[in-house]
């Protein structure tokens, strides 16, 4: 087994849109195990550099990649060699660490699932405290950090693709984070979404078995 790791960057990052025919970025056998760097946020929403930490690579890719419409930033793909369509690829999540200290929230008024409760928008940093895993509220609440991975897509190549004849399944996978959620004493549940860049740790596997 080969582990690999897949930094961001222009060159591995494409922005706001899934495409199957993508040229992989990395071709890995099945059984290898990939530490996947991600970014996340445009312009818009970014810090202030003396504050918090910024992966460098976000600027860049925000410099040099288009951004083909409202969306993430995603890594990959990723081609498993020797996977063919109809095959099974089994992809587990070992572990997601934190690469920055600080998340942010959006409200956008006419957007989201309460499009019509919020009239104007509201841009929050929230700073992360990576030693205890918590996320600092400008209230003064802290809330225990659970991250998971947002968004992984997985794309069946064309046959008319441009690609070498062992890559034909590609996994591209994005750095969004919802981190927050807790059930305060007395109160309603809640559940506060925060997107961030994390390394995430992913065994990957093809298991040729063919499906109805």
């Amino acid at each position: 087994m080969t582990h690999h790791h897949l930094h961001s960057s222009p060159e591995t990052c494409h922005w706001g849109f899934f495409e199957a025919n993508l040229k992989p970025v990395l071709t890995i056998e099945s059984g290898d195990e990939v530490t996947v760097e991600t970014i996340s946020g445009g312009p818009d929403v970014i810090p202030d550099r003396n504050k918090f930490h910024i992966p460098p690579e976000l600027f860049e890719v925000h410099a040099k990649n288009e951004r083909m419409v409202p969306g993430h930033i995603l890594t990959g793909p990723i081609a498993v060699r020797g996977a063919e369509p109809g095959d099974v690829l089994e992809v587990d999540i070992l572990d997601v660490k934190l690469r920055q200290d600080w998340g942010y929230n959006v409200i956008r008024p006419l957007a989201g699932t309460l499009p019509d409760d919020f009239h104007e928008t509201r841009l929050l940093h929230i700073p992360l405290d990576k030693e205890r895993m918590v996320g600092c509220l400008p209230w003064g609440l802290d809330l225990p950090l659970a991250p998971f991975f947002g968004v992984m897509v997985y794309g069946k190549l064309q046959p008319d693709a441009v690609t070498p004849p062992t890559v034909v399944v590609s996994l591209q996978s994005v750095g969004v984070l919802a981190v927050f959620h807790t059930i305060a004493p007395g109160k309603e549940a809640r559940f506060l979404s925060c997107k961030l860049s994390a390394d995430t740790i992913l065994p990957v596997h093809w298991l040729n078995i063919a499906l109805p």
